[in-house]
C-alpha cells in the first residue's frame, strides 16, 4: 500500500456524514483496509464521541450536514487536540469554504462522489505517513534529548570522578549517577569483603535505601575459594533466589519512596583487573544493562586510579621494611599533633628507642637477619600501640611513637610494658647477643612537662634515649629543656590510662 509499510491498524478513522450510504460505504472500506474505523449521523455526535473516547488519528467528515457544519466540527475538533487530521468531504465546495478549511488546518479537500474508493485510500495512506513521520521525527527528537542528557550526566560523573582520589568516594558518585540516569531508581553497591567472605551493602543511593543499615550477605565457601570462583558466582546473582530474598528483605527496611520505586533488582559485578570488588543492584523497571556497564566501565577506570593513588600515597609515607610510617611522615604528623595538645591543653608523651648491640646483630648473623629483626620489630609495635598512636621507623634501627593524649606517667609505664614485652620475646640469633637476650633502650618526653616545640620535645627523648643507652635495656625519662615553663599542668586523661 506504500513504500513505508503503514500498517493500517495502528490508525484510527472517525467519519462523520448524514447520508447513510456514504456513511456505510466509508465505514466497511475502511474496515475492509485494516483501519480501526468508527461512523457517527452527524457532527453534533462526532464531537460527542470526541469527548467521551481517545482521539482518532483522521476525521473524515461531510461539509454540508443538519446541524452543525463539517467546517464548525473540524474546527472544534482542532480545539480539542492539534494532532487529529480532518479530511473535509463536500458535494457542493465553494471558494470561501475552501478557505476557511485552509485556516482550520484541514489536511485534505475531498469531493463527493468520489470517482474511485481508491482515491480516499490514497489519501488516508498520506495522511497517516504525515502522522508517521510527524511521530517518528518526535520520537528522535525525544530520543536526540534523551541521549543528549545521558552524555551530559555521564561528562558531569566523568569530570567529579578525575577530580576525586579517594576509593569509597569513587564507589558513593557511581551510585548516585546509576540512580540518577536511572531516574533516581534505589542503587546499593554490595562490596567483597575477602576476609569476611562476604558482599556487604556498603555504599547505597539514596542514603534512606535499606534504613541506613549495611546489611550482610555470606558467599557459599565453595564460591569464594579464589577470585575466579567469586567472580563467577557474582556473575550468577541474577538467578540466585536466596540473594534476590535477601534484597527484598533488606528493602523492607528502606523508606517508602525508595521500598515503593517499582521494578526489579538488576546487579551488574564490578570488577578491575580481573579483581572482584563487588556487585552493583539497581532497582527500575527500565533496566539497559548497556547504558549501566557504560557508566561502570567509567567508574572502573577512576577507581583503579584512586587505588594507585592510594598505593602511591602509602608508598610515600610507609618505610619499606617495617610496613610502619617513615621518618617523614613523623616528622609531618608531630607537629600537627603537638599544636593539637597545644590547642586543647592536653598532654602528648613521645617515646623514642633503638634495639641494643644492633650492629653487634647484624655482624654476627648478617644484613637479612638484622631486616628480619626490624621487620618483627614494626609487627610488634602494631600490636602494642593504640591505632591512635603514630608509630614510625626513625632511621636504622631507631624507633618513636607519638602518643596523643597521654600523661607521663602513662607513656613511661606503656614504655616499660613494651620494654619488658621485647625483653621476653624469642628473636632469632638472640642468644649472640651481650647476656644472651635481644633488647631495647628507650627514652620519653612529654609536652608540656619537658618543652612546647616538636624539636625540643624530640631532643628530649633523644636525650633520655641517651641516657637508657648508658645502662642498656631500660626506660629513661627525659628531662625538661633549659629555661623551659609548662604551659599548663600535665594531668592523666583516665580514659587513655595506658596499662
Amino acid at each position: 500500500m506504500s513504500q513505508m509499510n503503514i500498517n493500517p491498524a495502528e490508525f484510527s478513522v472517525l467519519v462523520t456524514d448524514d447520508e447513510a450510504s456514504i456513511r456505510n460505504v466509508l465505514g466497511e472500506a475502511l474496515d475492509g483496509w485494516g483501519f480501526q474505523v468508527v461512523t457517527r449521523a452527524n457532527a453534533e455526535e462526532g464531537l460527542e464521541y470526541l469527548r467521551t473516547h481517545d482521539f482518532p488519528h483522521i476525521i473524515l467528515t461531510d461539509v454540508r450536514m443538519g446541524g452543525m457544519t463539517g467546517i464548525d466540527f473540524a474546527r472544534e475538533a482542532k480545539k480539542l487536540s492539534e494532532e487529529i487530521q480532518v479530511i473535509i468531504m463536500t458535494s457542493q465546495g465553494t471558494f470561501d469554504t475552501a478557505v476557511q478549511a485552509t485556516k482550520i488546518g484541514v489536511y485534505e479537500y475531498l469531493n463527493k462522489p468520489f470517482e474511485q474508493l481508491e482515491d480516499v485510500r490514497s489519501i488516508l495512506v498520506h495522511v497517516c505517513e504525515r502522522i508517521y513521520l510527524k511521530q517518528y521525527n518526535e520520537y528522535l527528537i525525544d530520543e536526540l534529548q534523551r541521549k543528549n542528557e545521558q552524555v551530559q550526566t555521564w561528562a558531569q560523573m566523568a569530570d567529579k570522578l578525575s577530580k576525586n582520589l579517594d576509593v569509597p568516594k569513587t564507589i558513593s558518585l557511581a551510585c548516585e549517577y546509576l540512580s540518577r540516569v536511572f531516574g533516581g531508581a534505589p542503587t546499593v553497591f554490595l562490596q567483597f569483603i575477602p576476609a569476611e567472605r562476604s558482599l556487604l551493602a556498603a555504599t547505597r543511593q539514596p542514603e534512606a535505601l535499606f534504613g541506613g543499615a549495611q546489611p550482610k550477605f555470606p558467599l557459599p565457601a565453595e564460591a569464594s575459594r579464589n577470585y575466579q570462583d567469586v567472580s563467577a558466582f557474582l556473575n550468577s546473582l541474577n538467578s540466585n533466589l536466596d540473594f534476590m530474598k535477601f534484597l527484598e528483605k533488606s528493602d523492607k527496611m528502606s523508606s517508602p519512596e525508595a521500598r515503593d520505586f517499582g521494578g526489579e533488582w538488576h546487579l551488574t559485578p564490578f570488577r578491575t583487573r580481573d579483581i572482584p570488588r563487588g556487585v552493583f543492584a539497581l532497582k527500575t523497571p527500565h533496566w539497559d544493562q548497556e547504558l549501566a556497564g557504560r557508566y561502570l566501565t567509567t567508574a572502573e577506570t577512576f577507581f583503579e586510579n584512586a587505588l594507585l593513588h592510594v598505593k602511591v600515597v602509602e608508598n610515600s609515607i610507609t618505610d619499606g621494611l617495617t610496613k610502619l610510617n617513615n621518618v617523614r611522615y613523623f616528622k609531618e604528623k608531630f607537629g600537627v599533633e603537638v599544636a593539637k595538645a597545644q590547642r586543647i591543653a592536653h598532654p602528648l608523651s613521645l617515646i623514642f628507642f633503638d634495639v641494643d648491640h644492633f650492629k653487634n646483630y647484624n655482624d654476627k648473623n648478617g644484613h637479612p637477619a638484622g631486616d628480619a629483626l626490624l621487620a618483627k620489630m614494626g609487627k610488634l609495635l602494631k600490636e602494642q600501640f593504640r591505632s591512635t598512636d603514630v608509630i614510625a621507623r626513625y632511621g636504622g634501627e631507631e624507633f618513636v611513637v607519638i602518643m596523643p593524649h597521654t600523661a607521663l606517667v602513662d607513656a613511661l609505664a606503656k614504655a616499660e610494658h613494651f620494654r619488658l614485652q621485647v625483653e621476653h620475646e624469642p628473636f632469632d640469633h638472640e642468644e649472640k647477643q651481650p647476656k644472651g637476650k635481644l633488647t631495647i633502650s628507650i627514652g620519653v618526653s612529654e609536652f608540656p612537662s619537658h618543652a612546647s616545640t616538636p624539636e625540643q620535645l624530640l631532643k628530649a627523648a633523644d636525650d633520655a634515649l641517651y641516657e637508657a643507652k648508658k645502662n642498656r635495656n631500660t626506660v629513661c625519662q627525659a628531662k625538661p629543656v633549659e629555661g623551659h615553663v609548662p604551659q599548663f599542668a600535665s594531668t592523666r586523661i583516665e580514659s587513655t590510662r595506658l596499662k
